[in-house]
């Protein structure tokens, strides 16, 4: 099992958790049971938390999960939806599907390279050449062995899907080269990867929770963020920054995690519809909307007084090039996981 830190402020963070399900059942359903298992003949709850707003489709693919786990089970299994960072970060959620407070959550990758480091091998900028390879990669090899990672764990990684291909956008000048960086706060997740290669760039990588991301925004702390363009602008940060790039540095995935010991405790029938609800709504249905709606998403970052650019190939492959010691890095630190990985480039 995974030795977790901070033990006592998730303790905490479980007791107040707890009683905040609570309050929010009147809207997502009613909690009678945080952990997922229930009382003898009681429905087994899936509390599925996400930092997404309302109208991004992670919610809108979770609201069909839900329709069809309660439609299907006939009712032995529930699903009471936590979005929009209520429940905080994706850290705050990793520590609360642990204890079982929250049974199904879909961080970015990046998230997890706290509990195994090869996760870090997929937030590296510019690994493959299309969407479409980072999608095979994920539902190949490279997917399975990460997978594999986390047994014996308080986790199973049950499947993938996309957080976006990931932009940048700041307060201090478009992003049209690698020069352009220089200098610039760009909050980053807390990856050490992510804070690695964002400082090879020139920029000064700040590590902060998504949940603080606006308001660091809105007043200074940083200058800038790197996101896909769906999360960010349905976050509000449209309303806070003046440069939007379309960067395209990296096709963002995001694990989907449940609790194992709530996985575990499905019956074969249970399992084979919650299996079959995250392939169809959490992977293939949200992977095809985050897709198809990124042009729409970049024109409205532009229509609401954005300046947008576009990062052209030539620059591209500078940022590669500099980043060629981080890549061989990986290399060497992962050996297994880039052997997959290269498999897709």
């Amino acid at each position: 099992m995974i030795k977790m830190k901070k033990r006592l402020s998730c303790a905490l963070i479980l007791a107040l958790t707890t009683g905040l399900l609570i309050s929010c059942g009147s809207k997502n359903g009613s909690v009678s049971n945080a952990g997922g298992n229930g009382a003898a003949g009681s429905a087994k709850e899936i509390v599925l938390g996400h930092v997404y707003a309302e109208d991004h489709n992670i919610n809108r693919a979770s609201l069909q999960f839900k329709d069809y786990i309660e439609k299907e089970s006939g009712g032995s299994m529930t699903v009471n939806i936590q979005p929009n960072s209520v429940l905080g970060g994706d850290e705050d959620m990793l520590e609360m599907c642990a204890y079982g407070t929250v049974t199904l959550m879909t961080p970015s990758v990046a998230s997890l390279e706290t509990y195994a480091a090869d996760w870090g091998v997929l937030n590296l900028p510019y690994l493959y050449d299309s969407v479409e390879d980072a999608f095979e990669a994920a539902d190949g090899e490279l997917g399975d062995y990460l997978k594999s990672t986390l047994d014996g764990t308080e986790y199973i990684c049950v499947g993938f899907n996309s957080n976006g291909t990931r932009n940048m956008s700041n307060n201090v000048r478009p992003i049209t080269c690698i020069e352009d960086l220089k200098g610039i706060k760009m909050r980053v997740m807390n990856s050490s990867t992510y804070i690695k290669w964002m400082n090879a760039l020139g920029a000064n990588a700040t590590p902060m929770g998504f949940n603080e991301v606006f308001t660091g925004l809105q007043q200074g702390t940083i200058d800038g963020q790197e996101n896909g363009a769906a999360i960010a602008y349905t976050s509000g940060f449209n309303e806070v920054q003046k440069y939007f790039s379309v960067t395209e540095h990296v096709y963002d995935m995001n694990a989907i995690i449940c609790n194992r010991a709530f996985y575990e405790s499905l019956t074969d029938e249970e399992r084979e519809i919650f299996d079959t609800g995250i392939r169809t709504y959490m992977e293939d249905w949200q992977r095809n909307t985050e897709v198809s709606e990124d042009g729409e998403y970049i024109a409205k970052w532009e229509e609401s007084g954005c300046a947008v650019n576009y990062l052209e190939d030539d620059k591209k492959e500078a940022f590669r090039e500099a980043l060629t010691p981080l890549y061989e890095e990986a290399e060497a630190n992962f050996p297994e996981a880039w052997e997959a990985l290269s498999k897709y480039r």
